[in-house]
């Protein structure tokens, strides 16, 4: 087992990584600038986030980091990436900020009978970064982990969405990052749970290549106008950082 302690880039936020689960890259860094600058926008005195997919935390952690005032929640599905969140929160002094759930979030969504939800419509914002590949699809590696990261195994879009709508409140924002080929999967689902599709922005990794990632704005019976806004390369054609890319880190 290889760990080790990076640096985010964001402030003095600190961040244990192992190489045997899924390290955290550029969509979780593009995920919650993009969802802390809508946030901001409403200038809330107190606002409840809830990020899916946590995996070791990196999304909290940003989130904790750009808004001073907000109680996050992160749900996690694997234990062993839930223990190193938790570890994660309490490296950085945030466990007044910063609530980690076990969970999958088709049982915490979808409770039976007599259960009750206690979370159900409390969160202003969800923000998730998913498995990308369909179950079956895609090309597996070794490492279980990776795996569920990686693909729909546990849950599926649908689940995701449906229990977005579930947890958001009344006109609540959910940001998604994801491949621009889901684009379809994204707004049938979200129509068929009252979530309209508002903004999408496309990204690439230089300014001359297709755009490889998307992020995703719907707000939970939301009026269906869209938006699209302009595409976000991250690299100069030198291969240095753009201005946008070195931006998100402020």
């Amino acid at each position: 087992m290889t760990r080790r302690i990076d640096d985010t880039g964001f402030g003095d936020i600190s961040i244990v990584q192992d190489d045997e689960l899924f390290c955290y890259g550029m969509d979780a860094v593009i995920l919650a600038a993009f969802a802390a600058e809508r946030i901001r926008r409403k200038k809330r005195k107190r606002h409840r986030v809830c990020d899916f997919c946590t995996g070791n935390g990196i999304v909290p952690l940003i989130l904790s980091h750009k808004l001073q005032d907000a109680e996050i929640v992160g749900i996690e599905v694997q234990k062993r990436c839930f223990d190193l969140a938790i570890e994660n929160i309490e490296l950085n002094d945030l466990k007044d900020r910063i609530t980690i759930l076990n969970m999958n979030i088709k049982e915490f969504c979808r409770p039976k009978f007599d259960k009750v939800n206690p979370l159900e419509n409390s969160f202003d914002t969800i923000t998730m970064n998913p498995p990308y590949t369909k179950k079956g699809c895609g090309i597996q590696c070794d490492s279980e982990y990776k795996n569920i990261a990686r693909h729909e195994l546990l849950a599926t879009l649908d689940d995701f969405i449906h229990g977005s709508a579930v947890l958001l409140k009344e006109k609540g924002d959910f940001f998604i990052i994801h491949r621009p080929q889901r684009l379809g999967d994204v707004i049938l689902t979200g129509n068929r749970y009252s979530l309209a599709l508002k903004e999408l922005r496309l990204i690439s990794g230089k300014a001359n290549q297709e755009p490889n990632l998307a992020v995703f704005h719907l707000i939970k019976n939301g009026r269906p106008e869209l938006k699209v806004l302009p595409q976000m390369f991250l690299r100069e054609k030198n291969g240095d950082f753009s201005k946008e890319a070195l931006k998100l880190y402020e």
